[in-house]
């Protein structure tokens, strides 16, 4: 028993550790883009996405063909390129086009199973590629009337990342020391509703902290929401309970996935929080 405890201490002191130091990585991230430019920020996402994408290619394995594999591996590596070439818009268009020709490279290896290989590939193209892509609109978010760069991205980046990190180490916490009625044990089976309700309150942390740092007479930065206080706080609370079921979602999408490829991480990146998709599968729901 002592034992165990020991291993469970050590384990949530690794996981900790490891959420640090994954957390400075992007707080420097968007202090780059804040303090210098705003393309910093740029690439280092598109790292994330592209790392992302190649491991659920890896993770779905066989399920989709290995002739499409090079074409994936194109998409991965050339994502941020057409990002930087062309925004938002041209990495819509080049998804839909990297679609089609994986449905014609498909068509004619017709001995495969078809069917899901093409469900798999277009599940991946969509998860995590277009949805993690919100981070760009987020980091590059323009002024419909002028058309210049809004201020906001710094606050907006911020909230995306604490409340999904607060969520789930709030959660995790929870869990492991609270957590005794399992939450939906066909998915996952360690995550508890008593975990569940520590995710909403890690996610009320999370969006308390960001407001300390940019909204106070104190904050840090002066880039905050422009609305009046009263509705400031509706804001914050609002992105700090939704953000954390959202963020709840994603895990349980991602456990979904893991099942479905019968595999516990996306890969072994991270140490304890397995891979990048692993630690950023939450953002892919909380950023819809």
């Amino acid at each position: 028993m002592e034992k165990l405890e020991k291993q469970t201490k050590i384990s949530m002191f690794n996981r900790t550790l490891t959420g640090a130091l994954i957390g400075v990585v992007y707080i420097a991230a968007i202090l780059a883009g804040y303090f210098f430019d705003r393309a910093i920020t740029s690439y280092f996402l598109c790292i994330v996405v592209g790392i992302s994408i190649m491991e659920v290619r890896y993770a779905l394995g066989d399920r989709i063909s290995k002739k499409i594999g090079i074409l994936i591996w194109f998409f991965a590596l050339s994502y941020g390129i057409f990002y930087f070439a062309f925004g938002f818009t041209g990495v819509a268009l080049f998804t839909l086009a990297v679609f089609v020709v994986g449905c014609i490279i498909s068509i004619f290896n017709v001995k495969e199973d078809l069917a899901t290989s093409l469900f798999n590939f277009a599940f991946l193209l969509i998860y995590p590629a277009l949805i993690m892509s919100a981070l760009f609109y987020l980091n590059k978010a323009q002024d419909t009337t002028t058309g210049e760069l809004t201020p906001y991205n710094t606050v907006a980046l911020s909230l995306a990342f604490t409340v999904s990190s607060c969520t789930d180490m709030f959660a995790y916490f929870f869990g492991v020391l609270l957590g005794k009625h399992k939450l939906v044990p066909e998915i996952s089976p360690k995550k508890t509703i008593e975990g569940a309700f520590g995710g909403l309150f890690g996610g009320l942390v999370g969006a308390l902290i960001i407001f300390l740092l940019f909204e106070t007479p104190f904050a840090i930065f002066d880039c905050g929401i422009p609305l009046p206080l009263v509705w400031k706080i509706a804001a914050y609370v609002a992105i700090g309970l939704f953000g954390s079921v959202f963020t709840q979602t994603g895990d349980l999408v991602a456990s979904i996935v893991k099942r479905h490829t019968k595999v516990k991480d996306y890969s072994l990146l991270l140490g304890s929080h397995g891979g990048i998709m692993d630690r950023f599968d939450g953002w892919a729901a909380g950023i819809k």
